[in-house]
Protein backbone atom coordinates (compact mmCIF):
# COMPACT_ATOMS: atom_id res chain seq x y z
CA UNK A 1 0.00 0.00 0.00
CA UNK A 2 1.24 3.71 -1.26
CA UNK A 3 1.93 5.68 1.85
CA UNK A 4 -0.37 8.01 0.31
CA UNK A 5 -3.63 5.58 0.19
CA UNK A 6 -2.39 5.19 3.76
CA UNK A 7 -2.65 8.32 5.16
CA UNK A 8 -6.31 9.27 3.57
CA UNK A 9 -7.33 6.09 5.40
CA UNK A 10 -5.73 7.58 8.35
CA UNK A 11 -7.51 10.63 7.51
CA UNK A 12 -10.61 9.63 6.98
CA UNK A 13 -10.14 7.90 10.90
CA UNK A 14 -9.03 11.60 11.90
CA UNK A 15 -11.87 13.64 10.24
CA UNK A 16 -14.14 11.07 11.93
CA UNK A 17 -12.69 11.70 15.57
CA UNK A 18 -12.40 15.05 15.08
CA UNK A 19 -15.55 15.78 13.61
CA UNK A 20 -17.02 13.80 17.03
CA UNK A 21 -15.50 15.63 18.89
CA UNK A 22 -16.00 18.48 17.94
CA UNK A 23 -19.58 18.46 17.22
CA UNK A 24 -20.50 16.03 19.53
CA UNK A 25 -21.99 12.78 19.63
CA UNK A 26 -25.55 13.58 18.51
CA UNK A 27 -25.39 17.28 17.32
CA UNK A 28 -28.19 17.49 14.89
CA UNK A 29 -27.24 21.01 14.23
CA UNK A 30 -23.15 20.37 13.36
CA UNK A 31 -24.13 17.36 11.66
CA UNK A 32 -26.57 19.33 9.81
CA UNK A 33 -23.55 21.68 9.18
CA UNK A 34 -21.23 19.37 7.98
CA UNK A 35 -23.86 17.66 5.57
CA UNK A 36 -24.67 21.16 4.01
CA UNK A 37 -21.37 22.32 3.42
CA UNK A 38 -20.37 19.36 1.68
CA UNK A 39 -23.53 19.02 -0.25
CA UNK A 40 -22.85 22.73 -1.27
CA UNK A 41 -19.16 22.50 -1.64
CA UNK A 42 -20.40 18.77 -4.30
CA UNK A 43 -22.95 21.31 -5.68
CA UNK A 44 -20.10 24.22 -6.73
CA UNK A 45 -17.78 21.77 -8.42
CA UNK A 46 -21.01 21.10 -10.83
CA UNK A 47 -21.75 24.52 -11.38
CA UNK A 48 -18.36 26.10 -11.67
CA UNK A 49 -15.68 23.05 -11.77
CA UNK A 50 -13.06 22.51 -9.89
CA UNK A 51 -10.97 25.34 -11.38
CA UNK A 52 -13.51 27.79 -10.80
CA UNK A 53 -14.61 26.55 -7.17
CA UNK A 54 -15.22 29.34 -4.12
CA UNK A 55 -14.71 28.40 -0.71
CA UNK A 56 -16.26 32.07 -0.67
CA UNK A 57 -19.15 30.78 -2.50
CA UNK A 58 -19.24 27.73 -0.29
CA UNK A 59 -19.37 29.97 2.92
CA UNK A 60 -22.28 32.00 1.44
CA UNK A 61 -24.49 29.71 0.44
CA UNK A 62 -24.04 27.02 3.24
CA UNK A 63 -24.36 29.75 5.53
CA UNK A 64 -21.04 29.30 7.93
CA UNK A 65 -17.89 31.57 8.49
CA UNK A 66 -14.96 31.01 6.35
CA UNK A 67 -12.75 30.76 9.43
CA UNK A 68 -15.21 27.23 10.56
CA UNK A 69 -14.21 25.97 6.16
CA UNK A 70 -10.51 26.50 7.14
CA UNK A 71 -10.49 25.61 10.50
CA UNK A 72 -12.04 21.99 9.94
CA UNK A 73 -10.90 21.46 6.65
CA UNK A 74 -8.01 23.26 6.10
CA UNK A 75 -7.10 24.61 2.27
CA UNK A 76 -10.02 24.69 -0.44
CA UNK A 77 -8.30 21.32 -1.99
CA UNK A 78 -9.09 19.56 1.52
CA UNK A 79 -12.19 21.00 1.31
CA UNK A 80 -13.72 19.63 -1.86
CA UNK A 81 -11.34 16.17 -0.93
CA UNK A 82 -13.19 16.13 2.29
CA UNK A 83 -16.55 16.19 0.47
CA UNK A 84 -15.87 13.93 -2.01
CA UNK A 85 -14.70 11.21 0.41
CA UNK A 86 -18.14 11.89 2.35
CA UNK A 87 -20.14 11.25 -1.02
CA UNK A 88 -17.84 7.93 -1.76
CA UNK A 89 -18.47 6.59 2.05
CA UNK A 90 -21.98 7.25 1.70
CA UNK A 91 -21.72 5.92 -1.36
CA UNK A 92 -19.89 2.40 -0.94
CA UNK A 93 -22.33 2.24 2.52
CA UNK A 94 -25.55 1.86 -0.22
CA UNK A 95 -24.08 -0.77 -2.23
CA UNK A 96 -26.23 -3.55 -1.73
CA UNK A 97 -22.92 -6.08 -2.07
CA UNK A 98 -22.91 -10.06 -2.29
CA UNK A 99 -19.61 -11.17 -3.62
CA UNK A 100 -16.62 -11.14 -1.10
CA UNK A 101 -13.83 -8.50 -1.39
CA UNK A 102 -11.09 -9.12 -3.60
CA UNK A 103 -13.32 -10.88 -6.16
CA UNK A 104 -13.71 -9.68 -9.35
CA UNK A 105 -17.55 -9.72 -9.24
CA UNK A 106 -17.20 -7.67 -6.23
CA UNK A 107 -14.94 -5.17 -8.48
CA UNK A 108 -17.84 -5.44 -10.91
CA UNK A 109 -20.47 -4.60 -8.12
CA UNK A 110 -18.89 -1.64 -7.09
CA UNK A 111 -18.82 -0.25 -10.71
CA UNK A 112 -22.35 -1.01 -11.41
CA UNK A 113 -23.32 0.58 -7.96
CA UNK A 114 -20.95 3.61 -8.45
CA UNK A 115 -22.02 4.26 -12.26
CA UNK A 116 -25.69 3.82 -11.55
CA UNK A 117 -25.19 6.91 -8.89
CA UNK A 118 -22.87 8.76 -11.40
CA UNK A 119 -25.92 8.82 -14.27
CA UNK A 120 -27.91 11.14 -11.67
CA UNK A 121 -24.70 13.51 -11.32
CA UNK A 122 -23.44 14.62 -14.47
CA UNK A 123 -22.73 17.98 -13.86
CA UNK A 124 -20.51 16.56 -10.71
CA UNK A 125 -19.09 14.07 -12.98
CA UNK A 126 -18.26 16.44 -15.25
CA UNK A 127 -16.57 18.73 -13.20
CA UNK A 128 -14.17 15.44 -11.88
CA UNK A 129 -13.27 14.51 -15.52
CA UNK A 130 -12.49 17.62 -16.41
CA UNK A 131 -9.93 18.34 -13.64
CA UNK A 132 -8.89 14.67 -14.29
CA UNK A 133 -8.07 15.30 -18.21
CA UNK A 134 -6.05 19.11 -17.16
CA UNK A 135 -2.75 18.90 -16.62
CA UNK A 136 -2.38 21.79 -14.48
CA UNK A 137 -4.90 20.83 -12.09
CA UNK A 138 -3.73 20.05 -8.60
CA UNK A 139 -1.27 17.24 -7.85
CA UNK A 140 -2.68 16.80 -4.04
CA UNK A 141 -6.70 16.99 -5.15
CA UNK A 142 -5.88 14.75 -7.73
CA UNK A 143 -4.02 12.39 -5.51
CA UNK A 144 -6.68 12.59 -3.72
CA UNK A 145 -9.14 11.53 -6.35
CA UNK A 146 -6.82 8.53 -7.38
CA UNK A 147 -6.62 7.40 -3.25
CA UNK A 148 -10.89 7.39 -3.34
CA UNK A 149 -10.81 6.12 -6.21
CA UNK A 150 -8.66 3.31 -6.07
CA UNK A 151 -9.58 1.95 -2.59
CA UNK A 152 -12.31 -0.14 -4.50
CA UNK A 153 -10.19 -1.86 -6.84
CA UNK A 154 -7.13 -2.09 -4.38
CA UNK A 155 -8.17 -5.41 -2.97
CA UNK A 156 -8.63 -7.33 -6.17
CA UNK A 157 -5.19 -6.16 -7.80
CA UNK A 158 -3.58 -6.63 -4.73
CA UNK A 159 -4.87 -9.95 -4.54
CA UNK A 160 -4.07 -11.19 -8.39
CA UNK A 161 -0.30 -9.44 -7.32
CA UNK A 162 -0.29 -12.15 -4.61
CA UNK A 163 -0.85 -14.96 -6.39
CA UNK A 164 1.33 -13.82 -8.85
CA UNK A 165 -0.74 -13.64 -11.64
CA UNK A 166 0.49 -9.92 -12.54
CA UNK A 167 2.47 -9.98 -16.12
CA UNK A 168 5.70 -9.12 -15.04
CA UNK A 169 5.93 -5.84 -16.54
CA UNK A 170 2.87 -4.55 -14.64
CA UNK A 171 2.37 -3.59 -10.69
CA UNK A 172 0.08 -2.79 -8.05
CA UNK A 173 0.20 0.40 -8.24
CA UNK A 174 0.58 1.11 -12.43
CA UNK A 175 -2.45 -0.66 -12.71
CA UNK A 176 -4.51 1.02 -10.52
CA UNK A 177 -3.64 4.46 -12.04
CA UNK A 178 -4.27 2.24 -15.71
CA UNK A 179 -7.53 1.62 -14.50
CA UNK A 180 -8.61 4.68 -13.44
CA UNK A 181 -7.59 6.06 -16.79
CA UNK A 182 -9.49 3.46 -18.58
CA UNK A 183 -12.37 4.43 -16.74
CA UNK A 184 -12.42 8.10 -17.30
CA UNK A 185 -12.27 8.06 -20.42
CA UNK A 186 -15.28 6.03 -20.53
CA UNK A 187 -17.09 8.42 -18.16
CA UNK A 188 -15.99 11.74 -20.11
CA UNK A 189 -17.25 9.81 -23.72
CA UNK A 190 -20.54 9.58 -21.84
CA UNK A 191 -20.25 13.23 -19.94
CA UNK A 192 -19.85 14.62 -23.77
CA UNK A 193 -22.48 12.96 -24.97
CA UNK A 194 -20.45 9.95 -27.03
CA UNK A 195 -22.41 7.60 -25.12
CA UNK A 196 -26.06 6.82 -24.16
CA UNK A 197 -26.81 6.69 -20.47
CA UNK A 198 -27.86 3.04 -21.11
CA UNK A 199 -24.20 1.71 -22.46
CA UNK A 200 -22.79 3.85 -19.78
CA UNK A 201 -22.21 1.43 -17.42
CA UNK A 202 -21.77 -2.05 -19.25
CA UNK A 203 -18.87 -0.22 -21.74
CA UNK A 204 -16.98 0.76 -17.99
CA UNK A 205 -17.17 -2.79 -17.17
CA UNK A 206 -15.91 -4.56 -20.44
CA UNK A 207 -13.71 -1.51 -20.88
CA UNK A 208 -11.34 -2.50 -17.46
CA UNK A 209 -11.97 -6.18 -18.38
CA UNK A 210 -10.39 -5.58 -21.56
CA UNK A 211 -7.57 -3.88 -20.13
CA UNK A 212 -7.01 -6.45 -17.04
CA UNK A 213 -6.55 -8.91 -19.93
CA UNK A 214 -3.81 -7.66 -21.19
CA UNK A 215 -1.87 -7.54 -17.53
CA UNK A 216 -2.59 -10.79 -16.08
CA UNK A 217 -1.25 -14.14 -16.86
CA UNK A 218 -2.97 -16.59 -18.68
CA UNK A 219 -4.32 -18.82 -15.77
CA UNK A 220 -6.31 -15.51 -14.76
CA UNK A 221 -7.11 -14.20 -17.88
CA UNK A 222 -9.49 -17.34 -18.49
CA UNK A 223 -11.77 -16.05 -15.28
CA UNK A 224 -11.76 -12.39 -16.60
CA UNK A 225 -12.27 -13.57 -20.46
CA UNK A 226 -14.96 -15.67 -19.45
CA UNK A 227 -16.77 -12.55 -17.11
CA UNK A 228 -16.38 -10.20 -20.31
CA UNK A 229 -18.14 -12.30 -22.43
CA UNK A 230 -20.95 -12.93 -19.68
CA UNK A 231 -21.19 -8.90 -19.61
CA UNK A 232 -21.19 -8.42 -23.08
CA UNK A 233 -23.76 -11.10 -23.91
CA UNK A 234 -25.91 -10.10 -20.54
CA UNK A 235 -25.23 -6.84 -19.73
CA UNK A 236 -23.18 -6.17 -15.92
CA UNK A 237 -26.11 -6.02 -13.72
CA UNK A 238 -27.55 -9.14 -15.31
CA UNK A 239 -24.66 -11.00 -14.76
CA UNK A 240 -24.45 -10.16 -11.11
CA UNK A 241 -27.70 -11.52 -10.82
CA UNK A 242 -26.45 -14.73 -11.77
CA UNK A 243 -23.38 -15.01 -10.53
CA UNK A 244 -24.59 -13.95 -6.95
CA UNK A 245 -23.72 -16.35 -3.83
Amino acid sequence: MTDFVHQVREGTEWMRVRSKSKDGYASAAMAERRRRIFETTRELMSEQGVDGFSVNEVCRRAGVARQTIYQRYGTRDDLMAAAMLDLFERSESLIPYHHPPGSLERLIERMVGIGTRNLGMRGYIAALTAFYFNPASSRELRAAMHAITSLSQRPYVEKLADSGLLQPWMTVEQLLTDLDAQRMIVVSQWVNGQLPDERMIDAMVKTLLTYLLGCVRPTAQQDISHTLLCVHEQGAAAFLRSSSV
